[in-house]
């Protein structure tokens, strides 16, 4: 039984490519191709990031020929505006199938000789010797174990090791010893030496960074120092060999000095076994270990690596990792307990996820939490404008801003609104500043029903008669994402269909309420926007849309809400995150002109 339940799970790992030494096996669908739209952002500061991963190896030469040759323009030292497409490659593969972890198996090949020399030298002097199970090592494991009255030594191989870390756990029992061992002879007459270092270093835990777990040697190597395993010099391989004995307990963070003490022993203990040259040079000075350390604090706290770990198992990568980096840095300066959520797709789309799902709570289940419902606030309010318009009602109309009363059953119901400097104001001022008694009040005299039977062609969703619950049109209806997308499919036709009514009242960022929060880039654009606040600022929105897409992210508090309140608003954290996320992500903000696909393509070719 033992044999056959190792059999299955050596066969389920052997189908992933750990223990294959084919290089196409870790060459398949590595890279990833990123392209930067023209019009659209990008930031310095990514690339130099991503550096580690791409095909673009000097970022700053490579910003300076762009700008040179014309594809990219200057607004700031780390921010430049894109003026023809440009495009470069990057290493996209995470094997990890943790949340906040980061692995890419290699090939054995691309493993420094000093890193798996070390490593036997140290663990497993007789590996090369031994079918899994050294008896030596094992007989003096038992004495000591002996002598302590408890498990104190192993005396495990390093096939052992690797045993344990794929499939068994750290506890210390006879039983999984006994399975470790039988496991351990299994892979040893399986595969080959070099199989089992390959698979070894590809799934060894070296600790945590930045908020994220490295497994194997790539990633390891790659957080710690910024390089290729290939590329590490000798006394940094032994940096990681020397990890390994306790990947947290020699953290360089945790106990840097430890570290040092362990990694000195190992470099003399190799030359002196004349594993490495005693010619060899790497060794560092005082100087290397404060700059390194300084390196690795400055690295704990970005939240790229987090982003990169999340998006490398992401289809859309620049768009993944840019949201993913953003919202992380947005909760760090303002709350720990908001969350975010982002729900981007296409009006061409047949299913309500096609595009970008984004919830920052990555260890639950996005989809599932987009269909959870909250109060919308105002961004519906377009919709209400959108019926009244379209069935004869005009824009420039003028409305009394005196309060209004409406009776209900349960009693009477007064909007609140700010206030305002004048007895009048127009239908399109009204819906540019987001008020509510003046829509409010020409739902009322235009006739609720009228705008139920119109609504209700928009969705199902709502309560009814919308006379007696009359607090809907303000937003207090409760959807999940998914609705909203299907209101705004809706309302997007109806725009194409009647000129644009509302959209030319919203295209105009510093006319509506982004106007206090809009970047001077995007003050010039024209672009559709809407945002929402409601529930003592616990559900804050922003909304856009073009002739593609719809794009909407939420920011709130998505837990247990009692007694709980947030100084935000739609504008100031729903708005601001989305445009932090488009001057970064090299996507262009487009308008709503109303082309369907065919006729933007030819659009686009004749200019």
């Amino acid at each position: 039984m033992g044999v056959i339940y190792t059999f299955s799970l050596i066969n389920d790992l052997n189908k992933s490519g750990t223990f294959s030494l084919k290089k196409e096996t870790f060459e398949k669908e590595i890279h990833h191709s990123i392209v930067f739209e023209t019009d659209s952002y990008l930031n310095i500061k990514d690339l130099n990031f991503l550096e580690l991963f791409s095909s673009i190896k000097e970022t700053n030469k490579w910003v300076e020929d762009n700008v040179y040759f014309s594809n990219l323009t200057e607004i700031s030292k780390t921010q430049f505006k894109v003026l023809n497409p440009l495009s470069f490659e990057i290493e996209k593969v995470n094997h990890c199938e943790l949340v906040n972890c980061l692995q890419r198996r290699i090939h054995f090949s691309n493993l420094p000789s000093v890193l798996w020399r070390g490593l036997i030298g140290i663990e497993d002097f007789r590996f090369l010797d031994h079918q899994g199970i050294d008896p030596i090592s094992i007989l003096r494991a038992i004495i000591v174990d002996i002598k302590a009255g408890s498990f104190v030594q192993g005396g495990s191989t390093l096939t052992q090791q690797l045993v344990k870390n794929l499939f068994l756990t750290n506890s210390k029992s006879i039983t999984r010893k006994i399975k470790e061992a039988i496991m351990a002879i299994y892979i040893e007459s399986k595969y080959s030496k070099e199989e089992i270092l390959q698979a070894y270093f590809n799934e060894v835990s070296w600790g945590s960074l930045a908020g994220i777990s490295i497994k194997g040697v790539m990633a390891a190597s790659k957080l710690y120092f910024s390089k290729d395993p290939s590329q590490l010099s000798s006394f940094e391989a032994i940096i990681l060999s020397s990890m390994l004995k306790g990947p947290y307990s020699y953290h360089p963070l945790k106990n840097l000095e430890k570290l040092k003490k362990r990694t000195i022993s190992l470099y003399k203990n190799l030359v002196s076994k004349k594993m490495i040259s005693k010619l060899d040079e790497s060794l560092w000075e005082e100087e290397d270990w404060y700059k390194w350390e300084e390196i690795i604090k400055n690295k704990n706290k970005d939240t790229k690596f987090k982003a990169y770990a999340f998006a490398s198992k992401e289809e859309d990568f620049i768009n993944n990792f840019i949201t993913h980096d953003e919202s992380l840095k947005f909760i760090k300066n303002n709350n720990e307990d908001i969350s975010v959520k982002y729900y981007e797709n296409s009006f061409r789309c047949d299913q309500r996820y096609c595009d970008l799902n984004y919830f920052s709570k990555l260890e639950l289940d996005s989809i599932e939490f987009l269909k959870k419902k909250k109060q919308v606030g105002s961004i519906l309010k377009p919709i209400f404008y959108q019926i009244m318009l379209n069935n004869g009602v005009a824009s420039f109309e003028e409305i009394s801003t005196a309060p209004v009363e409406i009776v209900l059953p349960s009693g009477s119901w007064v909007p609140r609104d700010r206030k305002f400097y004048s007895d009048f104001i127009s239908l399109d001022r009204a819906l540019k500043e987001s008020r509510n008694i003046p829509i409010v009040r020409k739902v009322r005299d235009f006739g609720f029903d009228k705008v139920e039977k119109e609504f209700e062609k928009y969705t199902k969703d709502f309560k009814r008669p919308l006379r007696e619950y009359p607090s809907q049109i303000l937003g207090s209806l409760e959807l999940g994402f998914p609705e909203i997308f299907e209101i705004y499919r809706n309302f997007k036709n109806q725009e194409c269909l009647n000129d644009r009514r509302v959209y030319f009242i919203l295209n105009n960022p510093i006319e509506n309420t982004l106007k206090n929060s809009v970047n001077s880039e995007l003050s010039r654009l024209e672009f559709f926007g809407k945002t929402g606040t409601t529930n003592n600022s616990l559900d804050n929105w922003f909304i856009t849309i073009d002739d593609e897409k719809m794009k909407v992210i939420w920011v709130g508090i998505d837990g247990d809400r009692t007694d709980k309140k947030l100084n935000l608003s739609g504008s100031g954290s729903a708005f601001k995150l989305f445009q932090s996320i488009h001057m970064r992500n090299g996507k262009k903000l487009r308008p709503l002109e109303c082309l369907n696909s065919g006729q933007r393509d030819e659009f686009l070719d004749i200019n």
